[in-house]
């Protein structure tokens, strides 16, 4: 195998990028471009570019098509007459252009990249037809590349010439939400580079570089080199059985040296006809010996060619992990910020409850600080009341002040009846006991009296202040 791989060039892996342009920049992109921008940079206008020296700078060449700037005039046609996909006037950040680059590698044979780059060009022709306006190759800068710019036809969307853009749409209008719309684009622009290595992997460019595709660095150089080996039989001519005119001069020439022998002249060892069998026979041998190297080299080109494509397919198994696995965090990343949005909407809900019910409770103390308030008063009065009866039911002034310091408990209705059925109940109650009974109330009645009275007087006190 180490023979057939002798003066192979490593090719690497493709690169193919395509981006969406508009009249106007986004503002909410910093340093965002606009369609004008990207087309003079393309065409290498004095100002337009910060990544080559002034010296460096060649003109492009334009290997299709028309220049970007013209471009760019139809993409503004385009754009004053289309809808945005509410059915209003596109604005004028709204996308009106795609700009794409292709790529080689730096090392890339020279003669394979003019190939590679004319079968992009029939191939971005045959899918997009009139929409690819423009084609222009770079010669300034070390990796060979072209750029190219496509516009929708008048009457189409946008999403004609930008897969990744329509499939994101197409999420957004089935109301899906944000991760799943930028999923749908990943997609689709993935789908959009496997369609690009159908072209670039006749010329030994790989799908992914060893980053992307995640494979060990031995494992990259053997699919680089099988993949190289692909290339150089794709690019190989078949061969051609060699021609017998050379081989009858040749026998011409030797003719004399054979019919000469050790005893003078005589007979040929070897006739004419007998020597150009021979010749023929040898040729022949030559050819089928070729022909075998070349069925040998092919068997061992499409045995690793095997090999690439079981390594592609495990490849983007693991790309279709990681996809998978990125959704699936992006989708657990917008729950937890659900769920967050959620706590901080009940903690402050909760906040706002528990405000109220401090308010609330304010309220209830304040209402029952001042029943307790009336209540005491009303109590004291009551005692007072008490006591005079109990000390002196016979006492006109006893009982006058008694009565006075019953009507100063307030003016309510309720409080009123209190003090009327102290003062016509109880009095004279007492005083129709004490005359039956002829007694006076027990001590210890009086002094509890007292006691109640004192208690009930401090305690108003003591809310007073």
């Amino acid at each position: 195998m180490t023979v057939f791989l002798m003066g192979v060039s490593m090719s690497g892996y493709q690169f193919a990028h395509l981006d969406s342009y508009a009249r106007k920049a986004s503002s909410k992109v910093a340093g965002g471009k606009s369609a004008q921008d990207i087309a003079d940079e393309a065409e290498r206008k004095k100002g337009a570019y910060k990544h080559l020296d002034i010296e460096q700078v060649k003109d492009p060449i334009i290997q299709f098509g028309m220049t970007p700037s013209e471009v760019v005039k139809v993409a503004t046609e385009w754009a004053e007459q289309a809808k945005d996909p509410k059915g209003k006037k596109l604005r004028i950040d709204g996308q009106c252009m795609a700009a794409g680059v292709f790529s080689v590698p730096e090392d890339f044979p020279e003669d394979r990249w003019e190939k590679y780059r004319e079968a992009m060009i029939e191939h971005l022709k045959g899918k997009h037809g009139k929409r690819l306006r423009s084609v222009v190759e770079h010669v300034d800068e070390p990796y060979r590349h072209c750029h190219f710019y496509l516009v929708p036809l008048p009457g189409e969307s946008y999403g004609v010439v930008h897969p990744g853009w329509a499939a994101e749409k197409a999420s957004y209008a089935r109301g899906e939400r944000k991760g799943l719309q930028t999923k749908a684009y990943s997609e689709a622009m993935s789908a959009w580079q496997d369609e690009i290595h159908t072209i670039s992997a006749r010329f030994g460019l790989l799908r992914t570089g060893p980053r992307r595709a995640r494979l060990p660095n031995k494992d990259y150089k053997a699919a680089k080199r099988a993949a190289s080996l692909i290339a150089e039989q794709v690019s190989t001519p078949p061969l051609s059985k060699p021609k017998l005119p050379p081989v009858e001069e040749i026998i011409d020439a030797l003719e004399p040296l054979h019919s000469t022998g050790i005893l003078g002249r005589g007979e040929p060892l070897y006739t004419r006809a007998q020597l150009l069998k021979a010749s023929k026979k040898s040729a022949l041998y030559g050819h089928k010996h070729a022909a075998q190297q070349q069925l040998d080299y092919l068997t061992q080109t499409t045995e690793r060619a095997a090999e690439i494509d079981a390594a592609e397919a495990r490849i983007k198994e693991l790309h279709d992990k990681a996809e998978a696995q990125a959704a699936e965090i992006r989708a657990g990343e917008d729950k937890m910020r659900a769920l967050r949005d959620e706590e901080r909407k009940q903690t402050e809900l909760l906040g706002r409850l528990e405000l109220a019910v401090k308010k609330t409770q304010g309220y209830v103390d304040e209402a029952i600080s001042r029943v307790q308030e009336r209540a005491l008063k009303a109590l004291g009065g009551v005692l007072d009341a008490f006591v005079a009866i109990v000390e002196a039911p016979q006492d006109q002034e006893l009982k006058d002040a008694a009565k006075s310091g019953l009507e100063s408990i307030g003016i309510s209705g309720a409080w009123a009846k209190l003090a009327d059925r102290v003062v016509n109940v109880l009095m004279p109650s007492a005083r129709a006991a004490q005359a039956a009974d002829g007694i006076d109330w027990p001590k210890e009645v009086k002094e509890t009296g007292r006691k109640l009275r004192d208690r009930t007087v401090d305690s108003s006190s003591d809310m007073g202040m």
